[in-house]
């Protein structure tokens, strides 16, 4: 399927799906459990978040073909940490294999300021602090970041600052350019 999807939007690059079995992700609100989705599209992010679950996680299993990716530096980009990537790590293999490898992150933090989206909140339901210093703790097998020149957070890591706005092909550039900088100085 990722393949056929890969092909038809003219995607250059391989494609590696998490895992071959369903990982959803759960928010957990006072009115109930609603799926990721629903709480961020029909919502509008709006409910109050007591915890998230990745639905499925616990017997999942990453693909061999992401277990071999993994074997490779890792750059992950300004997402989500809650949603993009927390089903990622909850897959049993994924956290480890990423502590013998070379990782980078780009923090889609400024300081305690998100980007965009619902990742505070959601930082803060899975008990990180909505921050840069909340990526950094939810993270410990990150080698080094890179932070927007406007975050003066403090890491125990290497540091690499740029702007991190990402609207056109130059920002782009430029953060690939500092996350490739970041892993120079940690491979």
């Amino acid at each position: 399927m990722t393949d056929e999807l890969a092909a038809a939007f003219d995607v250059p690059w391989e494609l590696v799906p998490m895992s071959d079995d369903p990982v959803a992700t759960i928010v957990h609100t006072p009115d109930g459990p609603i799926h990721f989705q629903e709480f961020w599209v029909a919502h509008g992010g709006e409910p109050a978040i007591d915890r998230v679950e990745f639905r499925g996680a616990d017997t999942a299993r990453p693909t061999e073909a992401v277990m071999t990716a993994l074997e490779q530096p890792v750059v992950i980009g300004p997402s989500n940490p809650i949603t993009s990537i927390g089903p990622m790590l909850a897959l049993d293999g994924v956290e480890t294999a990423l502590t013998a490898t070379p990782v980078v992150a780009v923090s889609p933090f400024v300081g305690d300021k998100v980007f965009s989206g619902p990742a505070g909140e959601l930082m803060t339901a899975a008990g990180y602090d909505g921050s840069t210093a909340g990526v950094a703790e939810a993270y410990p097998f990150v080698d080094a970041f890179v932070l927007d020149t406007a975050d003066d957070t403090t890491l125990d890591r290497p540091v690499v600052r740029t702007d991190t706005t990402i609207e056109t092909e130059t920002d782009a550039r430029r953060v690939a350019r500092a996350a490739s900088d970041a892993l120079g100085a940690v491979t």
